[in-house]
């Protein structure tokens, strides 16, 4: 990668830490237990289990969705709708 790559990299990331879009999913991993689908009205049962978090932090918030709500907006709205 070279020095202009680099700095237009660099230069994407600033703006979507401006706009607040610096959160990406981590993990994903298969619920074990009886655990409720976090998504806002629903009364399903969680399938997987998501990490999300910021791109600069080294640990984030675990969530729990249902096959309807295993996408990549609904971990975003959970999680800045927790900090």
């Amino acid at each position: 990668m070279d020095a202009e790559s680099r700095w237009e990299n660099r230069m994407e990331w600033a703006e979507e830490r401006r706009r607040g879009d610096d959160i990406e999913i981590n993990k994903t991993r298969p619920v074990t237990g009886d655990w409720q689908c976090e998504a806002r009205y629903c009364t399903k049962t969680g399938t997987v289990e998501v990490e999300v978090k910021r791109v600069d932090e080294r640990k984030g918030t675990w969530v729990v969705l249902c096959a309807e709500h295993n996408n990549d907006e609904t971990p975003h709205e959970l999680y800045r709708g927790r900090i």
